[in-house]
């Protein structure tokens, strides 16, 4: 089985989806293990018609005597170049997809016979939460670098946001260098709130990995950060809604076990996507004094109080202190009897003295 991912291989997304599938393709008792090779489009920084077809030509190279049973394509543009370029490189070879929105697939997919799991991956939900949570949000600034996925973001975003219209103003942070947006996070005013979107590329054509700018940024700013990417929770951003990389690489890979036990990719077809889900970081909700979280929402990094952190230490030391008590306990029930003990013989030897005196 070949894999095409869309972008480079240390993006997080790309990690975490791929763990997801080959989790799922681990053999089963008696099943022969799926052999998993793996590439990179690299588009966000390589694009053009002269680099796919530099790329046509390294995977017919690498891969021609080997023929791979199953192509997956992950991210948009595998998927537009496999859809292009499948039949010259490996032609009838099933083609499946995954980590693309509805939006992202198009429509030539009706005419292609593939499978696939699309992925709903859409800003209005996280930012619907974030105004409950936070009623006095009045402005929601987008936070973005200048790549062309960067702003193709930016505009998707804009459009998903269009039904809050006079609920909340949308607008466009400048495309800065990520120390200068730092800068200008940090002196956002408590009324506006930071979504967000995706970060490849700063002004002056230095790569960058999303995640990393959102830990930067999120670290910076004077107000809550959410976005659309379950890779940014832990790094500071408070919400996301999606649903996990993760659990999207699992439920593709039972759509290829379906393909390599001789289910045909167009009998298959396109299939719905996952449910998102809200997921929160309790670490910022604490930052940004948030108590109240919607009905639902999966909170993760919750922070437990002292005594729970410490439980062992406490017990031990309780335990301690107890067996401390009953010692001292039974040394004072002790110490009493020999006082009673000493008396009672003083008393004894009093009345003995007596009788004999």
């Amino acid at each position: 089985m070949l894999i095409l991912f869309s972008n480079d291989r240390l993006l997080p997304a790309n990690q975490r989806y791929d763990a997801g599938l080959r989790m799922a393709l681990e053999p089963q008792r008696g099943e022969a293990a799926v052999s998993v090779f793996g590439e990179f489009l690299d588009a966000t920084r390589q694009a053009g018609e002269e680099k796919d077809a530099a790329m046509e030509d390294y995977l017919k190279r690498r891969y021609g005597d080997m023929r791979p049973d199953v192509l997956v394509a992950l991210g948009p543009e595998a998927l537009a170049f496999l859809m292009v370029r499948r039949d010259s490189m490996f032609p009838g070879v099933p083609l499946v997809f995954g980590g693309a929105s509805p939006e992202e697939i198009g429509t030539g997919t009706d005419l292609f016979p593939l499978a696939g799991l699309p992925m709903e991956i859409s800003v209005l939900p996280v930012v619907e939460a974030l105004l409950e949570m936070r009623p006095e949000t009045r402005e929601i600034v987008l936070v973005h670098g200048t790549a062309a996925a960067d702003r193709i973001w930016r505009d998707t975003a804009r459009m998903q946001l269009a039904p809050l219209a006079g609920r909340v103003e949308v607008t466009d942070f400048p495309e800065l260098p990520v120390d200068e947006l730092k800068r200008q996070v940090a002196g956002l005013s408590r009324e506006k709130s930071v979504l967000y979107l995706t970060y490849f590329q700063s002004p002056d054509g230095a790569v960058h990995t999303p995640a990393d700018v959102a830990e930067a940024i999120s670290a910076a700013s004077a107000v809550p950060v959410v976005g659309p990417y379950d890779t940014y929770v832990g790094r500071g951003v408070m919400a996301v809604c999606v649903s996990p990389f993760e659990e999207e690489g699992r439920a593709l890979g039972g759509v290829i076990r379906r393909i390599l036990s001789g289910e045909k990719a167009a009998d298959i077809g396109v299939l719905p996507p996952s449910r998102t889900r809200l997921i929160l970081d309790d670490r910022a909700l604490k930052r940004w004094g948030i108590g109240k979280v919607p009905a639902g929402a999966e909170v993760r990094f919750r922070q437990p109080p002292v005594w729970e952190f410490y439980r062992k230490e406490a017990l031990m030391v309780g335990g301690i202190v107890l067996l401390q008590g009953l010692l001292i306990s039974g040394l004072s029930l002790s110490r009493r009897r020999q006082k009673r003990a000493e008396k009672g013989l003083r008393e004894s030897e009093a009345r003995f003295s007596g009788v004999f005196r």
